[in-house]
């Protein structure tokens, strides 16, 4: 992504103290919450740009590579987000697979919500367990089959999935960095290009997702 703030707006902006170090700030959240988007939704795909003549990769995300999808019902309570569902995905989540005694619950608001009304969750948060695991703080909770590390995913519902989740397990993940995050100052001013200070950010990686039946998708029908 690129960033630009003319020479005047800095200039005439001065006093509210908004610069371009905010300017960039903004740009690393943006582009880093798209593509954390894109790491859990993306789509496995090659595409032909007549325009630049090139052909375009596109990553595949975890809802390309998980082992199962567990479902439950916004219309119908009997089939809704409730202990016995809880249970079933719990068991599901841990069983019959090689994978590690934790998971990661990235869920949506609304999926913490409902979960939250279950008293088996509940009691556990409210205890205020928590742990720091790849620099993000979790709620612990722990049952018969293995640790839930509980954590609501704000950019769910941006992506359109405002009542899903992911259960993965991070042992499993492997980032891949093709190119590292860095930051480009661009002379468009010394060089008369355009009267603004302006940097590029670039960063370039992808996840590979080891043992499929590990992580599962949490769907939520009508």
């Amino acid at each position: 992504c690129q960033v630009e703030q003319g020479v005047y707006e800095e200039i005439t902006n001065s006093e509210v103290n908004y610069g371009m170090l905010d300017y960039k700030a903004d740009a690393i959240y943006m582009m880093r919450m798209l593509a954390d988007l894109t790491t859990l939704y993306g789509a496995k795909a090659v595409r032909y740009n007549p325009q630049t003549d090139k052909l375009h990769y596109f990553s595949s995300g975890a809802i390309e590579n998980v082992g199962g999808v567990k479902t439950y019902s916004l219309s119908n309570p009997a089939m809704g987000v409730d202990e016995l569902w809880l249970n079933e995905l719990v068991q599901e989540a841990f069983s019959g697979i090689n994978g590690s005694g934790t998971r990661a619950f990235f869920v949506s608001p609304n999926l913490m919500g409902r979960l939250q009304n279950i008293k088996f969750v509940q009691k556990q948060i409210e205890a205020n367990k928590t742990e720091v695991k790849f620099g993000v703080k979790f709620s612990v909770v722990d049952t018969a089959f293995g640790t839930m590390y509980l954590k609501v995913h704000n950019g769910l519902p941006i992506a359109g999935d405002a009542d899903g989740g992911f259960v993965l397990d991070l042992n499993n993940i492997r980032r891949r960095e093709l190119h590292p995050l860095k930051w480009t100052n661009l002379k468009y001013d010394e060089t008369g290009i355009s009267k603004v200070k302006a940097a590029r950010l670039e960063e370039a990686f992808c996840c590979e997702f080891r043992n499929i039946k590990s992580h599962l998708y949490i769907q939520a029908l009508a």
